[in-house]
């Protein structure tokens, strides 16, 4: 397997939070026991969240679709009409969901409905066989009744269209050890597989099986990411993530610094499994990641949480995106850097009234936050004789670039 010396390699996630951002449900709902797989995608101003979970045991387990949303990618709130999809029978579950996204992983409609694919499998007959299976939505919370099998074998897969054509990346489960397939298709129904497995289990930390590919492409570059059991010492039973990259999505090179991505043992609910994941670029060119994840041994839930974390990246473009052309990624990006400014600031999320006599135009001295594209030139702030800082309603920053964008609104 080549390797490959490139900046996107060097990844440092970083947990920003202190629990996670989906857990168990209540006693008695449909995720009281299990939960993972979750697939994120951001649309008019939220993140939402779709995720599978299941009641009952590890044996009798059966996984439904949860939903959650969020402003901010970190802090959800379930759906209640959760689950939103259910299987055509009792027995069936609805596994590892994808929705049909744009090569750069952004979100892709078609006739303004939502595709998304996902594997089932009958986990309480024993019956192993899984197949792959597809439903669509207008608003991602009622979805048709999940479509006949399109192809078996499949489970977490990946999908982009690109152009007519739809590409798919799945680990194949017929056999041991579970391997990446390729597959493509003119309808996303009816799927034409490359005849040779195109990831293997060929580095020293991999373990017994690949699984769960998120595939998207950065600057005219294939790039995924991928779970695999881990060889190293003392890391039985546990998972981590592995990083490659492909000129074509069918020629993959495996990053030499594998695995980019692992469990806490600090963290009790992410001790021992970090995959199923979700990845998602934002605007300012940084990473988020979302994932499952499950506790020590003995595992009486088979997932036990949904976690996230951040990589700032190397690659980041801070530029904004042309609002005309894409409406929604310029609002994203106005508002993640509103916030990365607010919160380096310091300033308040709640606006607060303060008397006009109480203020004073001062040229603001401090260090740019770090990233940040633009020169702060001056702000309105409270006189430092008025006690401690309370913004007021009318403060501004502006910005010294060749094109002023309006980030930050009154507070």
């Amino acid at each position: 397997m080549e390797s490959t010396t490139d900046p996107l390699l060097a990844q440092r996630w970083i947990r920003d939070t202190d629990r996670p951002v989906i857990s168990l449900g209540t006693a008695g709902a449909f995720d009281d026991m299990h939960i993972f797989a979750p697939f994120v995608a951001w649309e008019s101003g939220t993140y939402s969240m779709w995720y599978c979970g299941s009641r009952a045991a590890v044996a009798e387990r059966i996984f439904t679709l949860g939903y959650a949303t969020s402003k901010d990618g970190v802090h959800f709130t379930k759906h209640p009409a959760s689950p939103v999809c259910t299987f055509n029978d009792s027995s069936r579950s609805i596994l590892t969901p994808t929705l049909l996204r744009h090569p750069d992983g952004t979100l892709c409609r078609e006739a303004g409905k939502l595709r998304l694919w996902f594997s089932s499998c009958d986990f309480p007959s024993g019956d192993t066989r899984h197949t792959l299976h597809q439903t669509v939505s207008d608003d991602g919370i009622q979805w048709d009744a999940p479509s006949p099998e399109q192809l078996a074998g499949a489970y977490a897969p990946t999908i982009i269209k690109d152009g007519h054509s739809y590409r798919m990346w799945y680990t194949d489960v017929q056999a041991e050890p579970w391997n990446f397939r390729y597959a493509q298709s003119n309808d996303g129904i009816h799927w034409d597989v490359h005849p040779d497995p195109i990831l293997q289990l060929d580095q020293d930390w991999e373990h017994q099986r690949l699984f769960y590919p998120t595939v998207l492409v950065v600057n005219n570059t294939y790039c995924m990411w991928y779970g695999s059991y881990s060889h190293q010492p003392g890391q039985a039973m546990q998972t981590a993530l592995g990083f490659a990259q492909s000129d074509d999505g069918i020629h993959w090179r495996k990053s030499p610094g594998n695995p980019v991505f692992g469990p806490d043992p600090s963290r009790p609910w992410e001790s021992h499994y970090t995959t199923s994941q979700s990845i998602h670029r934002t605007p300012d060119g940084a990473w988020r990641i979302w994932y499952a994840s499950r506790p020590a041994p003995p595992f009486e839930h088979k997932y036990f949480a949904i976690n996230t974390a951040q990589w700032t990246g190397t690659l980041a473009n801070h530029s904004p995106p042309d609002a005309a052309a894409n409406q929604p990624a310029f609002t994203q990006w106005q508002a993640t850097w509103r916030n990365r400014l607010a919160t380096n600031l310091g300033l308040p999320q709640q606006r607060v009234a303060l008397a006009a006599s109480a203020l004073l135009a001062i040229r603001w001295a401090a260090p740019r936050p770090v990233g940040w594209p633009y020169s702060i030139r001056a702000c309105i702030v409270p006189s430092l004789a008025a006690g401690p800082l309370a913004w007021p309603r009318n403060s501004t920053v502006s910005f010294a670039q060749k094109s002023p964008t309006r980030l930050c609104d009154s507070r």
